[in-house]
């Protein structure tokens, strides 16, 4: 599976008027597509609005990236150039499609052991499953630069998110001191679609 992240800085002001025109026309097209896996999207309270789609393999992903970045520059051109993030997901806990109004953590991270010397998404999210709250997520690592890997982290409340992500921050520190991670995205989803 692949995930595209898009944070599109300052652009929360602009999320009300882009739901719509995404839930009517860029959502059916991506649907609509054999190697579609998912949507979410969201204001920040950091200001953005952050998406992320979620593909069947790289192929489907760079396919369904150029016709969502076309559609974007068609209907919603006011948004700035974004931020992205393209990688291969390793470990996930996957959603329910019938889940809706989650509270959304993403976190980056640099300086990533590569994947053979250490399962560190699998160590982490089984650190973490079984925590109140947790309803899903998705680990990747950059398919640009392996030393770099994002984390999408889905939670019933903010209560609860917080409290996976200090949780998952702590193993990282105690388990794997080298990576440095940041919070770069928080909120609630106010668009999940999945199959």
């Amino acid at each position: 599976m692949h995930i595209i992240l898009r944070r599109f800085p300052g652009a929360a002001p602009l999320a009300d008027e882009g739901i719509e025109k995404v839930k009517a026309t860029l959502l059916p097209m991506l649907q609509s597509h054999k190697g579609w896996r998912g949507y979410v999207a969201f204001p920040t309270e950091q200001g953005d609005i952050l998406t992320c789609t979620m593909y069947r393999d790289l192929a489907s992903a760079q396919e369904l990236a150029e016709r969502a970045v076309a559609w974007v520059k068609e209907n919603m051109s006011k948004l700035p150039a974004p931020e992205v993030f393209t990688g291969t997901v390793g470990a996930h806990m996957a959603l329910d499609g019938a889940t809706q109004n989650l509270y959304c953590v993403v976190r980056k991270a640099d300086n990533a052991p590569s994947s053979s010397s250490q399962p560190l998404g699998e160590n982490m999210l089984n650190s973490a499953r079984g925590m109140p709250g947790l309803a899903g997520a998705y680990i990747a690592r950059s398919i640009d630069d392996p030393t770099k890997a994002a984390s999408i982290w889905f939670c019933d409340s903010r209560e609860h998110a917080m409290a996976v992500h200090e949780s998952t921050v702590r193993y990282m520190k105690e388990h794997s001191p080298g990576v440095t991670t940041r919070l770069i995205a928080s909120g609630e989803t106010v668009m999940l679609a999945m199959p």
